[in-house]
């Protein structure tokens, strides 16, 4: 089905083909009813209250805004979601009950990086896009919405990202402008209601999901009633300025009035082990700007970070390694290991996440030919006969791959769900 309402592309299912061939940087399209997407509403609030973890004391959690009309205060004062209220029924009834009717937004920036499983649902679900386009190379973005507020708390406003919005409860509406709609040099307008004869509108519904590209302007609307809408976002840069392309981890902002195209903000499919060109020459701009000689290990852990976290950068923190990794216990692999030398050490990376070994080459190659997903479960004693004049280097490594969520740990045969020494946080 394919239903073309103006400005707006309605489609009754997503072909990452027709998509990319027909919608990407064109149009908002919004797709009904998607099968198997990568966020479900239990799992979305375990992952809210993650992230607000650190929200019970007088300051607000990185990445947390919360806004009672347009207040936003910097203390949370206890009204962040938390394990206690079981779901976001749950919250929802909590904040009713607090706010006395207020209407309120919640703002979860930075929100694949609480959770791991949801991490890994996202990568999945856009491994198909990336085969087509490009994988991003400073990583998309995943933001949380929860609220009944009128309207987005920044007001109309263009992003530097292409954008995904996943509905999953409450009715959506997006309303958005071909161009900017005013002609003062401002970002944002909150007070748009003159502007709006110019504008269109799509509107969402638990299941849906609505892309719209990062040319367009503007702003989330509720339907205004008390049950809170719900969405995340996934946000693909498309237009990010070359002066701040330059990753902060790894180099300062170069200062370049050019912008690359937005094809260069995408890692080509089958890349090597190496800084794509775009980050070559940031770097390159720095080096000439500040004299600063950045050392090979970090640009090649960068690199493997990029080709292992599937296009989602950061990536969650690693799980606790294991106590102890026996010879009889078991391990399966569930991510595949890349490796490259550095300047002065030899790197491994998995799940975006890198360490350094101190294996020989020939040694690590022989070990993680044995670790590919798909081998089944390998005895780690058998692994390290791969290295015998290096096992504990070897078990080291096995180690910090079960914390990076690369290898599952089983616990020796015959233990039923194995020695819980052995296990990595899920």
């Amino acid at each position: 089905m394919t239903v073309t309402t103006g400005p707006l592309t309605v489609l009754g299912a997503l072909d990452w083909d027709t998509f990319a061939a027909r919608h990407w940087d064109r149009g908002p399209v919004l797709f009904k009813g998607v099968a198997s997407p990568p966020f479900t509403r239990d799992e979305v609030f375990a992952c809210a209250v993650a992230a607000c973890e650190d929200g019970r004391g007088h300051s607000m959690p990185p990445g947390v805004e919360f806004g009672v009309g347009r207040n936003h205060p910097l203390s949370p004062m206890g009204r962040l979601p938390r394990a206690e209220d079981g779901s976001w029924d749950g919250y929802a009834r909590r904040m009713r009950d607090e706010l006395h009717g207020e209407r309120h937004s919640l703002v979860i920036s930075g929100f694949h990086t609480h959770h791991h499983p949801l991490w890994q649902r996202e990568r999945a679900f856009y491994a198909g896009l990336w085969s087509r386009v490009g994988q991003p190379l400073t990583g998309a973005i995943t933001t949380l919405f929860h609220g009944n507020y009128s309207h987005s708390p920044v007001g109309v406003h263009k992003d530097r990202y292409a954008t995904f919005m996943f509905a999953l409860e409450g009715r959506k509406r997006m309303r958005f402008w071909h161009r900017r709609p005013w002609e003062h040099q401002v970002s944002t307008v909150v007070d748009y209601e003159r502007h709006l004869p110019s504008s269109f509108t799509a509107e969402a519904e638990p299941g849906d999901l609505l892309y719209w590209p990062a040319s367009y302007y503007h702003v989330g609307e509720s339907d205004l009633s008390d049950r809170p809408a719900i969405s995340v976002n996934i946000g693909v840069p498309r237009e990010i300025p070359y002066s701040t392309f330059s990753l902060p981890d790894l180099l300062a902002p170069a200062r370049q009035a050019s912008s690359p195209p937005a094809t260069a903000l995408h890692q080509p499919p089958g890349g090597e082990n190496e800084l794509p060109p775009v980050l070559r020459d940031a770097l390159e701009s720095v080096r000439r700007l500040t004299g600063e000689r950045q050392g090979p290990d970090r640009r090649t852990a960068l690199a493997l970070e990029y080709a292992t976290a599937g296009g989602f950068r950061p990536a969650p923190a690693p799980a606790p390694a294991p106590v102890a990794l026996p010879d009889r216990a078991e391990v399966c692999a569930r991510e595949p290991v890349r490796w490259a030398r550095g300047g002065h050490s030899v790197l491994c990376a998995a799940s975006g996440l890198v360490t350094a070994t101190r294996l020989p080459p020939p040694v690590l190659v022989r070990l993680l030919a044995a670790l590919e997903p798909g081998a089944g479960v390998r005895r780690v004693g058998t692994l390290l006969d791969l290295a015998p004049e290096h096992r504990e280097d070897a078990r080291a490594l096995l180690r910090v791959l079960v914390g990076f969520r690369a290898l599952t740990a089983l616990g020796p045969p015959g233990t039923g769900d194995g020695d819980a020494a052995t296990q990595a946080a899920p």
